[in-house]
């Protein structure tokens, strides 16, 4: 299936196979999909806390880092709430 940056699985194989109205996979996968957007929300939480650190605004090569990292990870909620709305459009609700 899609993996993401951190190897975690965004859609296991065989969820959309043949059968595309098959109700309990697409509910599982959507499911997945919105924990993954909460727990990709919750790491975006610790790297705001991380750039607001006295001690990384004082390493300019980390706070680059977790700056960088806080983009990706943005991103990443982005990218899951987008593929949790496709899954929940998919189900018809």
């Amino acid at each position: 299936g899609e993996v993401d940056d951190a190897g975690v699985d965004l859609l296991p194989q065989g969820v959309l196979g043949a059968d595309e109205g098959a109700q309990p996979l697409l509910l599982l996968t959507g499911e997945a999909a919105q924990l993954g957007a909460v727990a990709a929300e919750q790491e975006v939480e610790r790297l705001e806390a991380a750039t607001r650190d006295p001690a990384t605004l004082a390493d300019h090569a980390r706070a680059a880092d977790a700056y960088a990292r806080l983009a990706a990870a943005t991103d990443r909620v982005k990218a899951l709430y987008e593929r949790w709305t496709e899954l929940e459009a998919m189900q018809g609700g």
